[in-house]
């Protein structure tokens, strides 16, 4: 038990080293960059929600209805993706493949958006990229 707790704790703080370098240099605190990186992150996937509620509001039977709140529902989904995007170098440097994940949620997201789709699908979709986001 002891080697694995032991084993834990170092990589926990050399990943905080690490985000502290990539996000500020070598006088960055890397608790403080980590807090931060996950504060965007959870901002980012709390933006998610407000994504899903407009467009459901927005968009009915493929046609938008109300095109403030789907004006919204766009914003919305920008700004959490500058969120995201904020956070991006550390994620890249410590699990390029969630960059990777995130990025093609991203993407998803906005097509399916674009396309209209059935508030529904936006809801489950958003849902799903927000848990990525916070893990």
């Amino acid at each position: 038990r002891w080697p694995l707790a032991i084993a834990t704790g170092t990589v926990g703080l050399l990943i905080g080293v690490l985000i502290g370098f990539v996000l500020g240099g070598e006088d960055a605190d890397p608790v403080e960059a980590a807090e931060e990186t996950r504060s965007a992150l959870v901002s980012a996937a709390g933006t998610l929600e407000v994504v899903a509620i407009e467009y459901e509001e927005s968009v009915d039977g493929g046609t938008v209805v109300k095109e403030a709140e789907y004006r919204g529902a766009l914003d919305a989904l920008e700004s959490s993706r500058r969120r995201f995007e904020s956070s991006l170098p550390a994620i890249e440097v410590l699990a390029p493949e969630r960059g990777d994940e995130l990025a093609a949620g991203y993407e998803e997201l906005e097509r399916l958006m674009s396309e209209r789709a059935e508030p529904e699908e936006i809801e489950a979709t958003a849902e799903d990229l927000a848990e990525l986001l916070k893990v």
